[in-house]
């Protein structure tokens, strides 16, 4: 019983006069949003598109220079095309046609810091994602030279042309600043591209047609030290 105490009273003491560190080890919560813009591979009739994406992120910091990120991401993908079009009367004109489609994705990502408060970083990744929709949309006027048009204000969905799950790997670099010990901004540049194929059937450029696309996001990144106590 007496060896019982004595042990119970060192335990105490050792607790009572411990030192709390923080360890380099850090959880971060990311949000960004930003700009994005989208091409094809192996389709050569058609011009870039401009979009916007969202991104939360978990983040896992296992060391000063290393970064594990994790999350979701809604990424908007797409292209236009030049049709030809006509008015009632047969008179051909040429429009732009926009494809857009819009995917959620679970983005995973090693990033590798090179600064402390001031911090350049780079870093790459996969990302799974799933179609959740895709259009093909133009708004046009009623009438083009005093007649009417065919058709105008054209909107329909076109989903099911398209694959629906996609894989893409990307390599990404940014800017982060420490705004205070655990919040800090950053602005950051991305490069993805799609290794699954777009297309469901076989089209005129044949049947590997991919995604790919340039995005800059800024955000804002929350941090959650993890604690240690030194006896």
């Amino acid at each position: 019983m007496k060896k019982l105490i004595i042990i119970l009273f060192c335990f105490i003491s050792l607790t009572s006069f411990a030192w709390e560190r923080y360890s380099d080890t850090t959880i971060f919560i990311s949000y960004s949003g930003g700009i994005s813009f989208s091409s094809m591979k192996n389709f050569p009739a058609h011009e870039q598109r401009t979009g916007f994406g969202m991104r939360l992120n978990v983040e896992f910091k296992p060391s000063s220079e290393f970064l594990i990120t994790g999350g979701f991401a809604l990424s908007q993908y797409g292209y236009k095309y030049t049709s030809s079009l006509s008015d009632v009367l047969g008179n051909k004109f040429d429009t732009t046609i926009n494809v857009a489609m819009q995917y959620i994705g679970v983005p995973v990502s090693v990033n590798y810091n090179l600064g402390r408060k001031f911090n350049p970083y780079i870093g790459v990744g996969f990302e799974p994602a799933i179609m959740i929709s895709a259009r093909e949309y133009a708004k046009l006027p009623e009438t083009r030279n005093g007649i009417e048009l065919n058709e105008h204000n054209i909107n329909y969905m076109n989903q099911e042309y398209f694959k629906k799950f996609g894989f893409s790997v990307f390599a990404q670099g940014g800017i982060e600043y420490k705004l205070k010990q655990n919040i800090s901004a950053f602005a950051e540049y991305k490069y993805s591209t799609m290794i699954t194929k777009l297309y469901k059937q076989e089209t005129i450029y044949g049947n590997n047609i991919k995604n790919k696309a340039w995005a800059v996001q800024v955000g804002l990144k929350w941090g959650i030290p993890i604690t240690y106590k030194v006896y």
